[in-house]
């Protein structure tokens, strides 16, 4: 599943930008029983963070860059070949606020 969701970052780096999402970090853990992979987001006002597991596992969360205030938080368990568009929907929107 991090495979899958490692692709569909490379794959909508430019899409992101034009919301104003810039993608800062991406990281690949794989020397684990559970490997993943890790990206930071940030806009104009957020910081955000998604992490998805082998397992199927993802977290996404964002804090507001002035108050550090959590906008959002979710926890996903992932099944198949996941659609990020949408299970992501709601953390793309409040990203690009």
């Amino acid at each position: 599943m991090y495979r899958y969701f490692r692709n569909w970052v490379e794959e909508q780096t430019d899409r992101l930008v034009e919301l104003g999402i810039r993608t800062d970090t991406v990281n690949v853990v794989m020397d684990t029983a559970n490997p993943s992979t890790t990206v930071d987001h940030s806009s104009s006002s957020c910081m955000g963070r998604v992490s998805v597991w082998q397992s199927g596992l993802m977290d996404a969360e964002i804090l507001h860059c002035d108050t550090g205030r959590r906008l959002l938080y979710k926890h996903h368990q992932l099944n198949g070949e996941c659609n990020f568009n949408r299970v992501l929907k709601k953390y793309l929107e409040v990203m690009s606020l």
